[in-house]
């Protein structure tokens, strides 16, 4: 009986915590949907809104709760939630004003980061076909990290590891250095190679990203440079990561057919955020 009373608890509990889930709506002005928005709760989880402009987060306090909303091109939004909120919440994003020449405007708005797909791949692991975790240039803007590693502080699918020297690593499943693609390129030469006995021979320098004087080493191994050496934390636009090689998207996939087989993927955006 006592057993039954403590799981008759644990479902009740775990009911009353997704009946505490909130769909946050996300929209401008004139009521057309804020895509992409990031949506950052005082406390618990930030997620990312889908291209409709809506996500489900879990919004727990005592009285109530302060939000933020970002996305690029529209006027930061900070707001509190009362609580218990109700099942749906509408936030309203006033868009950044420019003085323009007029123009004849046709199509979506395009991005450099629109062009090379990111968000179509973000729309793909969100409508999951396939598995992927997404860090926006709102969330960049809104953390501001000084290098690459904290960039990555809150992304899902990717473990920080240290070398000896304290050089940093990127490690996916069961342990296994990741690939790093930076705009479309395979890195090579970083202290990533150093986590398994020897780079393997399918690494290649031909057609592929090699940081600026990193050269052959004793042993054949290559001079290496910690992750974080890089890229910069302000030059960083975007990032995307995927637990496996195999599965991930074929852009990214084909950049990282060099590389470490299916040990994952960590695609790195590099320019402005705006």
């Amino acid at each position: 009986m006592r057993l039954s009373l403590i799981g008759l608890s644990v479902c009740l509990a775990a009911t009353s915590l997704e009946a505490q889930r909130t769909t946050i709506i996300v929209r401008d002005g004139t009521g057309a949907p804020v895509g992409y928005a990031y949506v950052a709760p005082a406390t618990g989880t930030a997620a990312t809104a889908d291209s409709a402009g809506r996500v489900s987060l879990g919004l727990r306090g005592r009285d109530s709760i302060f939000v933020r909303v970002r996305r690029i091109g529209y006027t930061p939004l900070d707001r509190y939630v009362r609580l218990p909120a109700p099942n749906t919440v509408e936030f309203v994003m006033g868009r950044v004003v420019q003085t323009l020449d007029a123009v004849e405007v046709v199509g979506a708005r395009d991005t450099p980061l629109a062009r090379k797909g990111f968000y179509d791949r973000m729309a793909r692991v969100q409508r999951g076909a396939t598995v992927g975790h997404f860090v926006t240039p709102e969330e960049l803007e809104l953390r501001l990290p000084m290098n690459l590693t904290q960039s990555l502080s809150t992304a899902r699918y990717v473990s920080l590891g240290r070398l000896g020297n304290g050089r940093a690593v990127l490690l996916g499943r069961g342990g296994c250095p990741m690939n790093i693609v930076v705009d479309g390129m395979l890195v090579t030469g970083t202290s990533q190679d150093e986590v398994v006995e020897q780079v393997p021979t399918s690494i290649r320098p031909g057609g592929q990203y090699r940081p600026p004087g990193v050269g052959s080493g004793r042993g054949g191994m290559s001079s290496t440079l910690d992750i974080n050496a890089l890229v910069g934390g302000n030059e960083i636009a975007a990032i995307e990561i995927y637990p496996s090689s195999a599965n991930a998207p074929y852009e990214l996939q084909a950049a990282a057919s060099t590389g470490r087989g299916t040990c994952g993927i960590v695609g790195i955006w590099t320019g402005g955020r705006r």
